[in-house]
Order: structure tokens, then sequence, then C-alpha cells
């Protein structure tokens, strides 16, 4: 987990600190895979936080239905708004959007189900846009070994703004305790059990509960949600699939489609990756753009103040199939087909990392080295834009670029 910001120290609950290693110890021995998941009653977070609105998330074990309390004050002496949803399966979380908030205020909410059970969480609406306060936030991904996470265990105190979950949410192409006997996720079901995985306690501790209730989230895909590598806008047939990772299972993208996108399996893997997140529902309208139209809009941008602003990039659901390798490198002509063919407008990814590209595209001016601009032009015309006109710093985190 990194957590961006000035002058921030780590600290850890010296408490529990024996029974954390000891936890992590078995995780890493492989006894944690005899571990049965401890499912919570309720789970509640807030995500994709503005100035003025906000998403409140919850899961419960419980159907029917569930109340929703927003207050300014901890100890809710003070309802701000009160609302109420219908959970209808315990596999399908629901989602409540509240508008109309203060910028720059902590609030509260609290959730209770149809069983009286109750959880509370707490978010900061971003500071108004003239406004310089300082920034705090966290940010990890590849979420690949199973719960209970305890590198999280801090997050709760940190009091960050909002926390980037970069991708690999979960593992699909993994046999997990959730789904024995299964080495990739083939069906809505299949993949909202191992969201909801990754979200369940065990051994005693649910840290991602914790960070849910705690701090706002952002959150975006990577590859592993659906299978290793796959490209959403390459046609079935040219998109790495389930084959190219366990050569005994079946292809997932046999529909027939014009792209992976299109497929039932890329579908039912969003729709638990958004069903589980506390964000917005969002399609993208591009009518002359089929590859993106009525697609699910992941990327989000936001302002914190006059601090920053963050964008989050869907970087898996639109890229082209992958370039063929360069077999010698030392070989100049097959550099140079290579580097041709990546300069293809019409392709959705400039460079992919088999051409050793991630470790220089966002060097400063002075640090790059002769012809680097050949690898990434497309990088270096952003962070030479944003430099010098509007920011101090440009920080950019990215989860693996295969």
């Amino acid at each position: 987990m990194l957590d961006f910001g000035i002058a921030i120290e780590p600290k850890w609950r010296k408490v529990s600190r024996f029974k954390l290693v000891a936890s992590f110890i078995f995780a890493q021995v492989g006894l944690a895979n005899e571990q049965v998941n401890e499912t919570e009653a309720i789970i509640v977070a807030s995500g994709d936080t503005t100035q003025t609105s906000t998403i409140i998330w919850t899961r419960s074990s419980t159907s029917g239905p569930i109340t929703v309390e927003l207050s300014s004050e901890p100890d809710f002496s003070k309802i701000v708004l009160t609302d109420e949803e219908i959970v209808t399966d315990a596999l399908v979380p629901v989602k409540l959007e509240i508008t109309g908030l203060s910028p720059a205020t902590q609030y509260y909410y609290r959730v209770t189900d149809s069983d009286t059970q109750t959880r509370s969480g707490r978010f900061r609406t971003a500071t108004d846009a003239s406004e310089f306060v300082g920034l705090h936030f966290g940010a990890s991904g590849d979420w690949q070994q199973v719960p209970p996470f305890p590198t999280l265990v801090n997050i709760p105190e940190r009091d960050l703004e909002f926390f980037i979950k970069l991708g690999d949410t979960i593992y699909a192409d993994l046999e997990t305790p959730a789904l024995p006997g299964k080495v990739q996720a083939r069906t809505l079901e299949d993949f909202r059990t191992k969201q909801n995985e990754n979200i369940s306690g065990r051994f005693g501790y649910n840290f991602m509960n914790d960070l849910f209730s705690s701090t706002s989230i952002l959150a975006v895909i990577d590859d592993h949600e659906l299978v290793d590598n796959f490209a959403g806008g390459a046609s079935p047939g040219d998109s790495p699939d389930a084959p190219d990772v366990h050569p005994e299972e079946p292809p997932l993208f046999t529909d027939p489609v014009r792209f992976v996108n299109e497929t039932l399996a890329y579908k039912d893997a969003m729709q638990a990756f958004q069903e589980y997140h506390p964000i917005k529902e969002l399609v993208w309208r591009t009518p002359f753009e089929q590859r993106l139209n009525r697609k699910p809009k992941l990327y989000r941008y936001l302002k914190y103040g006059n601090d920053a602003a963050v964008f989050i990039l869907d970087t898996r659901s639109f890229r082209d199939a992958q370039l063929p390798p360069i077999v010698d490198p030392i070989d100049p002509e097959q550099v140079l087909e290579f580097l041709v063919s990546t300069f293809n407008p019409k392709r959705s990814l400039d460079v992919p990392n088999s051409a050793g590209s991630e470790r220089i595209c966002w060097m400063p001016r002075e640090e790059r080295s002769p012809g680097s601009s050949l690898w990434c032009p497309n990088r270096f015309r952003i962070s030479d834009r944003l430099m010098p006109k509007t920011a101090s710093k440009v920080m950019l985190s990215n989860g693996p670029a295969f």
C-alpha cells in the first residue's frame, strides 16, 4: 500500500502486531487456503466522493430494507439525511448516491439492515477548487492473496482523503477458497463470489472492511478481474484468454462479437466489479466509436482543491491486441519495425510493456536519454504540458502494464 502525502510516518497497532504477523505467515505457507472466509453481516463504504456528492455502498447478508443515515456529527446527534434501499440478494450490494453536500466537510453515515444490525462509516468531501490545504491519499493494486490483507491495518488512523484501488481487485484466474476447484471464474455468480471473498474477513480480521468504512474509495480494473492480460478492444480470437493462463481451461471469449468488451464474460466481470465498489455505474456514449459505445465508463476526473487533480484511467477495456514482441532486441530492423507499429494512431496504447518503456516514460525532461521520446511520445506530451503550466509536481501511479 502506498500512502502519498507530507510528513506521514507509518503507525501500527502495537496490540495486534503479533497476531498480524502470525496471520501473514500462515497465509505465506499455504495454511490460509484452509481457512473459511468469515462473512461480515454488514459492510459499508463510500466512494467517488466530490466536493458535493458521494456514493454510499452496503453489502448486507440479510435481505430486506436497509436504512441509511447521514450526519455531520460523529454521534449522529444531527441527522442530515435519511433514506432507504432494498437488499434483494445477499451477494448483490446496494448503492445510494447523495448530492447537495458541502465541500471540505467531514460526514458520518450509518446503515441499519432489516435485522437491526448496524455499521457506520465516514468520508470527507473534497476541498473547494480555490483552496490549498494539502492532500494525503493511499493507493494499492494486485490483491492477489486472499484476505485479510494485513498491510491495510493502519489506513483508518491515517485520515486519508481517498484510497485508490488500482486494479486486480480479485484474481478471477486463480483458485481461491471461495471457489474450490475452479481456477477460472466464468459466470456472474463466480465473479460476485470472488469479489465478496476479498471483502470478507479471515483469522478474525477484516481490514478491507476497515478501509471501506474509514476512507472514500476510487477504483478501476486491470486484467485479473477477468483473465490475465486480456485486451478488451481486441477481437475475441486476438486477446489472451483462459488457455493462455491454464492450458487445460476452455476459452472465455467465444461469443460472435467484434470486441472482447462485448463478450458475456467481460460483461459479467464488469458487473460484479461495479457492484462491489462504491462507484457510480456510468457508460460511454460514443456512437461513432463502437469500441467504447455503451461500455462501462470507469474513467474519473476529480479535483481536490488547488492541490491536485486525479485522473482514473481504464487501460484494459479498450486496448488493442498485443504487438508481436521483439525477438532479437539488438536487431535494428526488428526494433524499427516494432517502433513504427506503435505509432499507429488507431492503436489504443502506444507502447506495450514488453518493449521496456515503463521505466522511462515519466522521467523529467533533464533525465531522459537521447531518443527516449520514441518509446512513449503521448506520455511525454502530457507531462510536458502539465508540469510548467498547472502543477508543481505530477505523480502518476499505475498497476502492471502488461
